[in-house]
């Protein structure tokens, strides 16, 4: 295996492979044993994170239904109930609400790509509700789609 800053190449060796599944030499084609993939190297608190280029992550699916969530917040306060009301009806904290209820004023260009799964896998519940959402979609989307 060859790691680049730019690429990741792994090449299977023929010969062992043909030992492994038991087949004739000739019937393996040295062409499919090579594989390279673009990769991007991102540094994280905790070390190196390799990423490969094309990869579409999956939605992450927890922070959809915290949206959804404050989203719900956001309409039984409009109907009269009171922060205490939601708290106890939903077994939160003020500050959890507090927090979590911010993720209800995204910009519709972010929760689509929420939705779509195309943020990464770093943008989360965590870093939204621990930063400042700015109200401005236009601020918004700058911050949290590079």
């Amino acid at each position: 295996m060859d790691l680049s800053a730019a690429a990741l190449i792994i090449k299977l060796s023929h010969e062992a492979l043909v030992n492994h599944l038991g087949i004739h030499p000739d019937d393996l084609d040295h062409e499919y044993l090579t594989f390279e993939q673009p990769v991007t190297f991102q540094r994280r608190s905790n070390g190196t994170k390799m990423v490969w280029a094309d990869y579409k992550s999956e939605p992450n699916h927890a922070l959809i239904r915290a949206i959804v969530q404050a989203r719900s917040w956001v309409e039984k306060l409009k109907a009269g109930k009171s922060v205490t009301d939601i708290t106890v009806s939903e077994g939160i904290s003020e500050g959890r609400l507090s927090k979590r209820i911010r993720l209800a004023f995204l910009s519709p260009k972010l929760v689509t790509a929420i939705l779509d799964g195309t943020t990464g896998q770093e943008l989360t519940i965590k870093k939204l509700s621990s930063k400042d959402i700015p109200l401005n979609w236009t601020e918004q989307q700058a911050q949290f789609l590079c």
